[in-house]
């Protein structure tokens, strides 16, 4: 593990939790935090970085201020409208947001390794891998289902066609090549009750190896 090289914390597993898009990562977080363990939303993290006053003026100064809402924040939608269909922007986009949103996650990972009532210091990014993220971590949990069963949960859930689900996993790295670099697949494809069987398992092998 990088980026958090001090030998000061107390150690405990740092573990990164990535899946297939609709694989259900939400439901193994939603059980990690049940069974007591911290989780680091990276959305919301990156939520909270477009509030930020640098990063907002940063943003307006590269897109102008069409991106803002009445009240002076960043759109979201006005932004994703903008970027997500052009890669130069997004990756503009992602030069100004993600090193902020970095420097949150270290902050928040050795914050957790303080907390002395959290086992298992968890952090859900589904672009974990593409970015860079995964230095900070011991282990990657990577959340598996079939592309029937992930696009049908995305279609009762979200909304969305094959098509959407296509374009969303573009921006990706491959299924194959993500699962790959995992140190656990975590079989979601069932039911709710054998993920979180297989959840449990394994967080008792995290802290009885503490």
């Amino acid at each position: 593990m990088t980026d958090l090289m001090d030998y000061s914390l107390p150690r405990k597993p740092v573990i990164g939790l990535i899946g297939g898009i609709g694989a259900g990562k939400s439901t193994v977080a939603e059980r990690l935090v049940e069974l007591g363990a911290a989780v680091i939303d990276a959305d919301r993290t990156g939520h909270e970085v477009l509030r930020e006053p640098a990063v907002i003026e940063r943003l307006t100064d590269t897109f102008g201020r069409d991106i803002l809402g009445e009240d002076g924040q960043i759109d979201r939608s006005k932004l994703g409208l903008l970027v997500f269909s052009n890669q130069e922007r997004r990756q503009k986009l992602e030069s100004i947001v993600h090193p902020v949103m970095f420097e949150r996650f270290v902050e928040k990972v050795k914050n957790s390794l303080h907390d002395q009532s959290c086992p298992v210091v968890v952090l859900d990014a589904a672009i974990l891998l593409e970015v860079g993220w995964a230095g900070i971590c011991d282990r990657i949990i990577f959340v598996d289902a079939s592309r029937e069963v992930r696009l049908e949960r995305l279609r009762q859930n979200r909304g969305w066609d094959e098509a959407e689900l296509d374009r969303r996993e573009a921006a990706q790295w491959p299924i194959d090549k993500k699962r790959s670099r995992a140190d656990v697949v975590i079989d979601n494809g069932t039911s709710r009750e054998a993920c979180r069987a297989q959840v449990d398992r394994l967080f008792e092998e995290w802290t009885q190896t503490r």
